[in-house]
């Protein structure tokens, strides 16, 4: 959920109903402000979807987890259906977020178009992404308490 007050240039009591990524959060103010979009950066502006009659899609969404230190989990969502590879076990999950928002029943089984539509999307983001080995160090006592703090590990 993301806020804002900038009356001069975001319709009061705006709601963007499509999925939308943090990565757009930057691009999205530089353009508020008149601000240039510099060249190569990552997201889109998300002003154009300020306009609720004018209908875009929803972005498709990447992101990276890892649920304990042994599992890295890679997801990629069109806005409809969720895609998570858990790399150390090579395991696919596929849930519908319209039915099943919770992500509570993997739906793998019914999900061949869904899988072949977004696992290129993970492949590349492997293929471009942090290495595994990038995420492998040894944690102190402190730093894995407040990573857990905060959610981030179990």
């Amino acid at each position: 959920v993301f806020f804002m007050r900038y009356p001069a240039s975001v319709p009061a009591d705006l709601r963007v109903r499509q999925q939308v990524r943090s990565i757009d959060l930057f691009p999205t103010l530089l353009d508020i402000l008149g601000l240039e979009i510099p060249a190569g950066i990552d997201g889109v502006s998300l002003r154009p979807y300020f306009d609720p009659a004018n209908l875009r899609p929803n972005l498709l969404s990447l992101s990276e987890t890892l649920a304990d230190p042994s599992q890295r989990l890679i997801s990629a969502s069109d806005g409809r259906y969720k895609v998570i590879y858990a790399i150390d076990s090579d395991r696919w999950s596929v849930y519908d977020l319209q039915e099943d928002p919770r992500e509570t029943k993997d739906v793998v089984a019914q999900g061949a178009e869904v899988l072949s539509r977004l696992k290129p999307e993970i492949a590349r983001y492997l293929a471009e992404g942090v290495a595994s080995g990038d995420l492998e160090f040894p944690p102190d006592q402190d730093l894995k308490q407040r990573l857990q703090s905060l959610g981030y590990v179990r």
